[in-house]
């Protein structure tokens, strides 16, 4: 008997080592990390957000949860500038 909780609970153990946990930072903390890099690297808020999930191993499809409204606003404004995104309004190319 004891041999079979020792088992079981080595087992379990084992399974959570397997299972990979997501750290996401705060609201702020992210949207200071998405400038920071756009301010030193150059880059684009796209590019930026995409350097991040990569780094701290989160899912982009998770990470637009924990964006700040205006990180998401320029990464809609880039969306749209680079036809990723279908524009609201019709608009004059100059």
């Amino acid at each position: 008997m004891f041999y079979l909780d020792l088992f079981e609970k080595s087992s379990i153990i084992m399974e959570i080592e397997k299972e990979k946990i997501m750290v996401i930072p705060e609201e702020k903390e992210l949207s200071q990390k998405v400038e920071e890099y756009v301010r030193e690297k150059g880059g684009s808020y796209i590019d930026a957000v995409l350097y991040i999930c990569e780094e701290n191993e989160i899912d982009p499809e998770v990470i637009g949860k924990f964006l700040t409204k205006p990180i998401k606003e320029k990464l809609e404004t880039e969306g749209r500038e680079l036809n990723l995104l279908k524009n609201k309004k019709a608009k004059l190319p100059f």
